[in-house]
């Protein structure tokens, strides 16, 4: 099931970025600017909701479910930070350099966009795997944690259409 989701959601990013890189609009500067706040925002949302749900449970079973939880959060964040500011470092390159201006450069950015999202939501998938339980969906919340940093990665358009109009207005 979480393959299909996976499939789904790379498929309607995808279809985001092309739509992205044929011409630039402001309603697709919007809808990257959701999808980014959308993940941004997951991340402490399910945790509380995470949280809230294991007080309900046994001591023991609890503790287990938040270690794995945050076992997959020392190794997801961290790449997550590292993909992030690779990503929107090189979404500001251009302002510095003209050369990664070219349509090149542009197609590339978004190529490494989506091999980063796909490698968080791999990471998803296999702790997810780990964290499979009968009496609480703890790998729906793992895969829903990889997919918000997917989502967080698409503020690199952000970035790229802030430097577009800081360029303009040179």
């Amino acid at each position: 099931m979480y393959g299909v989701f996976c499939v789904l959601l790379m498929t309607g990013l995808v279809f985001l970025t092309v739509l992205e890189l044929r011409s630039p609009r402001k309603w697709l500067v919007v809808t990257e600017g959701l999808l980014f706040g959308t993940g941004v925002l997951l991340y402490p949302v399910l945790l509380l909701v995470l949280r809230g749900f294991l007080s309900t449970y046994e001591v023991v079973f609890a503790s287990w479910a938040w270690d794995c939880i945050t076992t997959y959060l020392q190794y997801a964040l961290p790449v997550l930070g590292i993909f992030f500011g690779i990503t929107f470092f090189c979404a500001l390159s251009p302002l510095w350099e003209p050369k990664y201006r070219s349509v090149f450069w542009l197609r590339l950015r978004s190529v490494s966009v989506m091999v980063c999202s796909v490698v968080l939501l791999a990471l998803a998938g296999f702790f997810g795997a780990m964290s499979r339980t009968d009496a609480l969906p703890l790998a729906g919340y793992v895969y829903a944690l990889g997919a918000a940093g997917g989502l967080v990665l698409r503020g690199m358009y952000l970035a790229e259409a802030a430097g577009r109009k800081a360029r303009d207005k040179k």
